[in-house]
């Protein structure tokens, strides 16, 4: 008996979704601050066996690699339009930004150094971001690194988990260092 094109389909389908499943259970494992989420919790989230996890994925750095990718399509509306006008725009993008990825950027940066391509992937937003402070403020050198360097992940995280700022007092914080910088340039 052949398979007709309608259950080779229905088998895509059914694998795209369980594929899909295994994708969000991992973003929202680690989005509930589970560092570490192993094949059997990440099959339990997505309701599919363990064994199908590694169906999917030949290893855990083709999973972070893809759950990488998954995490882009999740916050690419945070990517597009226009670069920020001014320091508030600038600030107010950032904050969005860190706050939408804040549990699974923490998770990313944990495993890291294991996993090239999620490397991979967390220097390319760097790049990115890097880059719109370039456009948006024309910063070179020394200004542009500064700029870099406080409207950095790092500088954000600094402020929301180790002072316990509130958002919108990191925000200020932010923004205060931002325009000093680019005062400091005129």
């Amino acid at each position: 008996m052949t398979a007709t094109t309608a259950d080779v389909d229905g088998r895509r389908q059914r694998a795209a979704r369980s594929r899909d499943a295994v994708l969000d259970a991992i973003l929202d494992l680690l989005g509930e601050g589970n560092m570490r989420p192993g094949a059997d919790e990440i099959a339990e989230r997505a309701g599919v066996s363990p064994r199908t996890v590694f169906r999917h994925f030949a290893d855990f750095e083709e999973l972070f690699a893809a759950a990488a990718d998954r995490q882009g399509e999740r916050i690419a509306h945070l990517f597009t339009g226009p670069p920020p006008a001014s320091v508030d725009e600038l600030v107010e993008h950032r904050a969005a930004l860190y706050e939408a990825i804040a549990p699974v950027r923490r998770a990313g940066l944990r495993h890291a150094p294991f996993h090239a391509a999620l490397r991979t992937r967390l220097d390319g937003v760097h790049r990115a971001l890097r880059r719109q402070l370039a456009t948006a403020f024309g910063a070179r050198g020394d200004a542009l690194d500064a700029l870099d360097a406080a409207t950095s992940w790092a500088a954000w995280d600094t402020l929301r988990s180790e002072q316990q700022l509130s958002a919108a007092r990191a925000r200020r914080v932010m923004a205060l260092v931002v325009t000093s910088i680019l005062e400091k340039e005129t």
